[in-house]
């Protein structure tokens, strides 16, 4: 049987992490290891994973000082032995199915890397979990997932890294791990990095929601002035090494970036967001992709209004 390495990054998410692991130990797949990475956490993560170690020998526990999500899923990456990884946040769950849906529909396609639908859930204070839809464009790609990486992530295209299914030895022969260099968007980066690649196998799996993301009010996505300042930070991080025509399509995802800043500061009546395009000066070339973003206003004007119409008429 193949063998699945689920990484479990976590820094004090003791509140969610048994929940999520009780999903992974229901996987109806059970050939799996799931190496939980404990990045220096101050409450008692590491004593819920031992928890599951003392019955289930699949799980298993790595320590270290903290360093950021992109260098624990890295720990966790180097210590894999899997055929196929998915990399899981210690508040997210999937489905019980999941490994075993994903897997068949990896092998029998032979894909680098396989994309499953998602959802979003709340947990209220009863402890009852509320699932909400998306609209379906949010999983569709367009021209290419490349493309749709550069220009659409986080605007109306999204997959959380536990949607996503690689092969092990495609990222080991080619290198890949996650940029040490950022703290914020390293899953958007690992996986523009990847769609960039030439020949990668690509498909999404459809008709079958395999990942649950939490809407966590602690998270790095709680609120539109932090969505902001991560996307910022991001593109202009990304825009010093990318070539020619990706640097136009990130100032198209720029300038839409702006747009939704504009509709988030009304919206919040936070005027102090307008500090966050102060991000941009940091280097010439993300000064010179703020240009670009300004002359590609228009159209990101129009496409953030079809979305938003498409998004909550949905």
């Amino acid at each position: 049987m193949e063998m699945i390495s689920i990484i479990i990054p976590c820094y004090n998410q003791a509140e969610f992490l048994p929940e999520t692991l009780k999903y992974v130990q229901s996987q109806t797949y059970a050939d799996f290891e799931c190496i939980i990475v404990d990045d220096g956490s101050t409450d008692n993560s590491a004593e819920i994973v031992h928890s599951f170690m003392v019955n289930d020998p699949r799980f298993c526990l790595i320590s270290k000082q903290n360093g950021g999500t992109a260098t624990a899923r890295n720990v966790g990456l180097k210590a894999a032995s899997g055929d196929y990884v998915i990399f899981l946040d210690a508040d997210d769950f999937l489905h019980p199915e999941a490994l075993a849906r994903q897997l068949e529909h990896t092998t029998k396609r032979q894909l680098d890397v396989s994309l499953m639908e998602w959802s979003y859930f709340v947990e209220r204070e009863n402890r009852e979990i509320v699932f909400m839809k998306h609209t379906p464009i949010k999983t569709r790609i367009f021209v290419s997932l490349h493309v749709s990486m550069l220009t659409r992530w986080g605007l109306d295209f999204t997959y959380p890294p536990h949607a996503i299914m690689y092969r092990m030895d495609f990222l080991r022969s080619l290198g890949l791990t996650f940029s040490e260099k950022i703290r914020y968007r390293e899953d958007w980066d690992f996986l523009l990095d990847v769609s960039g690649i030439h020949g990668v196998r690509v498909a999404q799996l459809r008709d079958y929601e395999g990942a649950y993301y939490r809407q966590n009010p602690k998270g790095k996505t709680c609120s539109g002035s932090k969505m902001s300042k991560g996307n910022f930070i991001y593109l202009q991080y990304k825009c010093r090494e990318v070539g020619f025509a990706d640097f136009l399509l990130l100032s198209y995802r720029l300038s839409s970036e702006m747009v939704l800043l504009v509709g988030r500061m009304v919206k919040f009546r936070d005027y102090t967001m307008l500090s966050h395009l102060g991000i941009l000066f940091r280097h010439w070339r993300s000064v010179l992709m703020l240009f670009g973003g300004i002359c590609f206003l228009p159209l990101a004007v129009l496409h953030v209004a079809v979305r938003s119409v498409w998004e909550y008429s949905a």
